[in-house]
């Protein structure tokens, strides 16, 4: 009777310490992964970058696929920050099915 006990002791350590592996495991990358993540470059909305392609926009019409979350870093819409380049005309807005909301600005 005793080794029975024994034998079903054992399976039931071995089954609780198969299910506490893949937590050690995901502790553990998360211990090597995340200090590598937290270095990383900081992400920005594409929105953002635009002051990089500004050369190649100015004078034209450009059109923007957006909806009403899409923001840059300062909060402003997508469509505000494009309207305020100089010399770009904002043409076209192609929004979701529903539109961009009924805060949208709206051009005079």
């Amino acid at each position: 009777m005793t080794s029975t006990v024994m034998a079903w002791a054992e399976h039931a350590m071995m089954v609780r310490m198969r299910s506490f592996a893949p937590f050690v495991a995901t502790l553990l990358v998360c211990l090597i992964f995340v200090p590598a993540l937290a270095q990383s470059p900081e992400v920005f909305p594409g929105v953002d970058g635009v002051e990089l392609a500004i050369d190649s926009l100015t004078g034209r019409r450009i059109g923007v696929v957006t909806h009403q979350a899409a923001v840059s870093r300062d909060g402003r819409l997508t469509m505000l920050v494009l309207t305020s380049l100089p010399d770009v005309q904002l043409s076209a807005l192609f929004a979701p099915e529903h539109g961009l909301g009924d805060d949208a600005p709206v051009a005079p």
